[in-house]
């Protein structure tokens, strides 16, 4: 990960101090961008670990934004994004 100090002129996304790459993408899944309103570092931590290729588990009650930041992320850098909606009555 590039710190913003080191390279202000990059080819990506900023998410506070963390960048990522621009995905040239002509996908059908990518989202469409909607108006986000961030809530302490929530993007940039989200940012961080995809930056890292760490895995990214949101857990929340509804309605709290997990999806719209996750949403938000992939419409700015022109990712696809896929849903699958995980809850208790769910199987293997």
């Amino acid at each position: 990960m590039r710190n913003k100090k080191e390279d202000a002129k990059g080819a990506g996304v900023w998410f506070g101090s963390v960048e990522l790459p621009l995905i040239a993408s002509a996908s059908e899944f990518v989202p469409k961008l909607l108006p986000y309103k961030e809530h302490g570092k929530i993007l940039e931590t989200i940012a961080y670990a995809i930056g890292e290729e760490l895995p990214v588990l949101l857990v929340g009650e509804t309605g709290v934004g997990k999806t719209a930041a996750i949403r938000h992320i992939a419409a700015r850098v022109g990712a696809g994004l896929r849903r699958v909606n995980v809850n208790g009555s769910m199987t293997a």
